[in-house]
């Protein structure tokens, strides 16, 4: 019974730990202009029509920083600031970390995968908009 309770107990600990860390993605993030005009331009959307809006669109996303804590994401616009609270769905090594949100009524993941440990791209399930972007860690 002992070696079962200590297996139990090891094995939820493995579980836990690995799954509900989300300490690589604290920090303040800002958007990496060259690395995301890069991989835009390098995307199958890529026409004249964004081509010319990508200045426009950069500018904006520019000004976006999202703040990761280890239970919310504060998305601050300028002077407006959004508070998120969120669970880790999943993490590890060799997979995005994906954390579930929830806005009104509305559940939405992200998947976060990190190109370094300091640059990730963002794939939400609510909308494509943020595929091609590339962001960066600023507080290291």
């Amino acid at each position: 019974m002992k070696i079962f309770v200590t297996f139990f107990v090891s094995m939820f600990m493995l579980v836990t730990f690995s799954y509900a860390q989300p300490a690589p993605i604290i920090g303040t993030w800002v958007l990496d202009q060259a690395a995301s005009e890069e991989n835009v331009k390098d995307s199958p959307q890529w026409d004249e029509n964004i081509e010319k809006a990508l200045p426009i669109i950069l500018q904006r996303m520019g000004e976006v920083q999202y703040v990761y804590t280890d239970k919310t994401l504060e998305v601050k616009t300028g002077e407006n600031t959004l508070t998120l609270d969120y669970s880790v769905v999943s993490s590890g090594a060799d997979k995005p970390l994906i954390l579930e949100m929830k806005v009104r009524d509305q559940t939405f993941n992200w998947d976060i995968s990190f190109l370094t440990d300091n640059q990730i791209v963002i794939k939400s399930s609510a909308t494509d908009d943020l595929d091609y972007f590339v962001w960066r860690r600023v507080d290291n």
